[in-house]
């Protein structure tokens, strides 16, 4: 489990950047893409803040929104950590770079469905 101060720093620096819930709209929710601000020891942080940023939206926005948005991890992934991202509750999809152009990307790709 992450510490406190991983979550407080997150938290911090989504607030700095100007996120503010008054242009969601209830009925379609939202896409929100997570990027890990150092690099990932333990896939259990994509999930754990990505399950503050859920609670985030059900605390100031709605239930409805926070059920309806997708959050999508924009870390580093690949074939190889893909399936083990995928099983995270909180973890919708992935915002794929470089390895979207080697044949992997198929893996990346089925690792939700």
């Amino acid at each position: 489990m992450m510490n406190d101060s991983f979550l407080d720093k997150s938290e911090s620096h989504t607030e700095r950047e100007g996120f503010t819930p008054t242009d969601l709209d209830e009925e379609k929710g939202a896409f929100v893409s997570y990027h890990e601000l150092d690099k990932v020891a333990d896939w259990n942080n994509a999930q754990e803040v990505h399950r503050m940023l859920r609670g985030w939206l059900q605390d100031n926005v709605s239930v409805e929104v926070s059920s309806k948005t997708r959050i999508i991890y924009g870390g580093s992934v690949n074939a190889k950590n893909c399936q083990e991202l995928a099983k995270n509750e909180d973890v919708d999809g992935f915002l794929v770079g470089g390895a979207s152009l080697k044949p992997e990307f198929v893996q990346i790709i089925n690792a939700k469905l």
